[in-house]
C-alpha cells in the first residue's frame, strides 16, 4: 500500500503538482481502445503527470 508520505512525495516531483487517479489512467486505456486510436499501434504511453519524462 502507498503511503500518504509517498503520495506527498509524488504531487510535489510531478510538474502537474499531483497524483494521477485510476479515473485519468481508464480514460486513456479507452481512448487507445476506441475508434480515435485506430491508428496507433505499438506505443507504450507512461501516464504519470509528467513523473517520469524522457
Amino acid at each position: 500500500m502507498t503511503t500518504a508520505e509517498v503520495f506527498q512525495l509524488i504531487e510535489t516531483t510531478t510538474p502537474l503538482q499531483r497524483v494521477t487517479t485510476p479515473k485519468e489512467l481508464a480514460e486513456v486505456a479507452l481512448f487507445f481502445a476506441s475508434p480515435w486510436g485506430s491508428a496507433i499501434t505499438g506505443q507504450n504511453l507512461v501516464v504519470d503527470g509528467g513523473l517520469v519524462m524522457d
